[in-house]
């Protein structure tokens, strides 16, 4: 599976712009986390590695902007006080301790719900999106 972000304007936010991707594609996507309001939109969605290419080409064409995401987490070690608060309220164990305290965070389990962000006391946490 392959991670992909994707971004509406104000205007394509009210299409049924990934029911259209879907069925030019046939591609099977998980909706991972969406956001979507009279602003526009964003949305992190896991696509079959083997349809990607066409995933992102069809996005784009319905005028999306479409990329591959990498890195979700950006942790300032500096600030970082190894509390747990975002370990604790991570759903999908993104968010590992290592024997030494030392938090282990995994992009590829990270469905970007930014409850780690919010729990964060020093704001030693972005998710990006």
């Amino acid at each position: 599976m392959v991670r992909l972000f994707v971004r509406f304007s104000p205007e394509k936010a009210e299409e049924p712009v990934t029911a259209h991707v879907i069925k030019e594609t046939g591609a099977t996507m998980s909706i991972l986390n969406a956001k979507m309001d009279q602003s526009g939109g964003e949305m992190l969605i896991n696509v079959d590695s083997s349809n990607v290419e066409d995933v992102i080409e069809a996005f784009r064409a319905h005028g999306a902007e479409c990329n591959r995401k990498r890195g979700i987490f950006q942790v300032d070690e500096n600030l970082c006080i190894y509390c747990g608060g975002c370990y604790s309220l991570c759903p999908v164990e993104a968010i590992m301790f290592e024997a030494d305290y030392k938090l282990i965070f995994l992009d590829e389990k990270c469905i970007a719900c930014k409850n780690c962000e919010d729990a964060c006391p020093v704001k030693a946490i972005k998710i990006l999106t």
